[in-house]
């Protein structure tokens, strides 16, 4: 599988995004997927409905120590650069606002919330910050470790049969889990899990990506910094949006391309406020954003495990059509799907604890799952000692065969996943 540098954009065309529609445009993507598009415009959109920026010069600088190589790509809101940091002579994405947002209250403060959050969390499962600031000509910028690998998606879409892979794809998995935990032990939540949001490194390491529409659950004391000039003496004034964060809208022009407008005004809202993307978006979630807690992203894990299980994520075809499934809550062919796919009943019953369309049902935040997931382990490797023990005694060793047709599998992770049909 082919390496490719990963920062903060997005897919700029549905053939991209594949089935993974999206309401919200969030600000992630492969670079090189996007990178040979720079210079040939502002995509099939033209320049009227996006302000490309120019291709920094050798002596642009960000912060005073940020030097930009090239822009990486884009998304709906940012602009992601690779740049040098010149007082450690390391390559660092830097990502932006866009130029027309750079001015905008709103999107400020949006920028710097997802600034907050991302730096709050310590985890080697989340791609660290380096630097944060306010730039006079760029204005606010994060720099961030520039990540190479390829994504869980890809390595879903390469695949086969969904029974190829299955023990490195479930240990991804758990590494994700652990990782989700943190967060929420911090009392942030993602809002967003999906396969493309979830980085592959070339050594195995695991990182969850894009937190633009995480959401604190509690304060936090972290203040962006002042303003230079006439706007350092302006009151902060309250985000009106600050409990929706992205307010999305369907219209029939959207609809017809499975995507949703994420920076509609409030008025042209229809079908509540919708934050995420419908083929991984729990019921309560496709209803109103503001019903997201810790338990609509243990859903979300659900999704993940159900495509990683059986091909699919719970709710297939368009956008629109994954939307109008996970409002409605319809998730007995997910279930029949996962009760036909040959993994362990255990983990079977997993997913679907997952994929319950009441909340108060499911695990109630991603540690709990994490716990579940490894007491089940657990109970595979006692099964497992035990088959070897029996067929020790055995004259003739029993074939030991996993629902996925194969033996045990070891993975460059350093754990084994075995899982039988008894």
């Amino acid at each position: 599988m082919r390496s490719s540098s990963w920062v903060e954009l997005e897919p700029t065309t549905q053939a991209e995004a594949g089935h993974q529609g999206i309401v919200y445009m969030p600000d992630s993507v492969i670079v090189d997927s996007i990178a040979p598009r720079i210079g040939a415009g502002a995509g099939s959109g033209g320049a009227s409905e996006f302000e490309w920026p120019a291709q920094p010069t050798r002596l642009d600088l960000i912060g005073g120590r940020l030097r930009l190589l090239g822009v990486i790509g884009r998304g709906g809101l940012g602009v992601v650069y690779r740049a040098t940091d010149l007082k450690l002579g390391r390559d660092v994405a830097v990502k932006t606002l866009r130029p027309g947002l750079r001015d905008s209250p709103r999107h400020r403060r949006r920028f710097w919330r997802e600034v907050r959050i991302t730096s709050r969390l310590d985890h080697p499962g989340i791609v660290p910050v380096y630097d944060c600031g306010e730039d006079d000509q760029w204005g606010p910028y994060l720099a961030m470790k520039l990540m190479t690998g390829h994504t869980l998606a890809e390595q879903l879409q390469n695949r086969s049969h969904p029974l190829e892979d299955r023990p490195l794809l479930l240990e991804i998995f758990e590494r994700v889990v652990e990782t989700l935990a943190c967060a929420h032990d911090s009392g942030v939540i993602h809002r967003d899990l999906k396969p493309s949001n979830i980085m592959v490194g070339a050594y195995g390491q695991v990182h969850i990506m894009d937190w633009g529409m995480a959401k604190e659950l509690c304060e936090s004391p972290f203040r962006p910094p002042r303003l230079s000039g006439s706007e350092a003496d302006a009151p902060i004034q309250a985000d009106p949006f600050s409990d929706i964060d992205h307010v999305a809208s369907w219209s029939e022009e959207s609809g017809e391309s499975g995507e949703f407008d994420g920076d509609a005004p409030v008025d042209q809202t229809r079908w509540g406020e919708v934050i995420g993307t419908p083929h991984y978006m729990a019921p309560e979630q496709a209803r109103s954003a503001r019903e997201a807690d810790a338990r609509s992203d243990v859903f979300s894990l659900g999704a993940i495990l159900c495509e990683i299980l059986t091909g699919a994520p719970p709710y297939e075809g368009t956008s629109l059509h994954a939307y109008t499934q996970a409002n409605s809550a319809r998730l007995e062919p997910a279930w029949e799907r996962l009760r036909q796919s040959g993994a362990d009943p255990e983990l079977v019953a997993l997913a679907c604890a997952c994929l319950d369309e009441h909340p108060a049902r499911r695990p109630e935040n991603a540690g709990q799952l994490a716990a579940r997931l490894k007491a089940y382990q657990m109970e595979v490797t006692r099964r497992l000692q035990a088959a070897e023990h029996a067929a020790a005694r055995d004259s003739k060793p029993r074939a030991r065969q996993t629902p996925f047709g194969g033996s045990t599998h070891s993975n460059p992770c350093g754990k084994r996943w075995a899982f039988w049909r008894w």
